[in-house]
């Protein structure tokens, strides 16, 4: 009885997810605004840049974003965002950092992509930049 206890304690506590490391620069390659809007990339410029002090960076065709952001097992947010004027980037560049800053909610990582998902549908796939 004992020696099922331990393998139970054994296997519940290796079964305990841990934050992953997202700390990288991805290029966005496309996103769902809303159900069946899928957009691939197709003019748009969005890089972001994710550190392990938290700070979150987006770079647009000519201007930048900088703020926090958080994540836990799933969950990420964009906190504390400020934006160069948000002149002469594409409108989907502009979209998509929208898309982030309010309907971001949860993230995956796949070796090397990462996907932001949220509510409407809101589905945001990046590439890790090599």
């Amino acid at each position: 009885m004992r020696f099922y206890f331990v393998i139970v304690t054994i296997v519940l506590i290796s079964c305990q997810k841990n934050d992953v490391d997202i700390s990288n620069e991805w290029r966005l390659t496309s996103y769902v605004k809303g159900p069946g809007e899928m957009v691939k990339n197709s003019g748009f410029y969005l890089k972001i840049e994710l550190t392990k002090d938290k700070n979150f960076t987006a770079f647009l065709n000519t201007n930048e974003c900088i703020g926090n952001y958080t994540n836990g097992v799933k969950n990420f947010e964009i906190t504390n965002l400020s934006c160069d004027s948000l002149c002469c980037d594409s409108s989907l560049s502009r979209e998509a950092l929208h898309l982030i800053m309010d309907s971001v909610e949860t993230y995956a990582i796949n070796g090397n992509v990462l996907k932001l998902s949220g509510s409407h549908f809101t589905k945001l796939e990046f590439n890790l930049v090599q």
